[in-house]
């Protein structure tokens, strides 16, 4: 169990997965807020995760973080991380970005 863990831990940054899922957030949520009654579109949800992707990496790139594949795993990850982890949790505490619209 501990060599999963220490494979875990070396293999993926949880801050960077972290920061990349909490801007897509903040992305969706606007678009959320400014499109009414009408569902964010998945594709638009995609975009906000791509784009939030090149920013987060280009803020880690130019403070001088060198281990690429760690990016690369992280950033794969995030949206699983984002589907199995974050959003249950901010569903049931009621700050998803999905609306109950009536």
């Amino acid at each position: 169990m501990e060599n999963i863990i220490n494979n875990l831990t070396t293999s993926f940054d949880f801050s960077y997965m972290l920061a990349i899922n909490i801007l897509t957030y903040f992305l969706i949520k606007t678009i959320d807020n400014f499109n009414g009654k009408k569902k964010v579109k998945v594709y638009i949800k995609r975009l906000c995760l791509l784009v939030s992707i090149i920013v987060v990496t280009i803020l880690y790139k130019y403070s001088g973080y060198t281990n690429n594949i760690i990016l690369i795993n992280s950033a794969i990850a995030s949206p699983v991380a984002w589907s199995w982890i974050f959003k249950p949790v901010f569903d049931k505490i009621g700050i998803g970005y999905n609306k109950n619209k009536k």
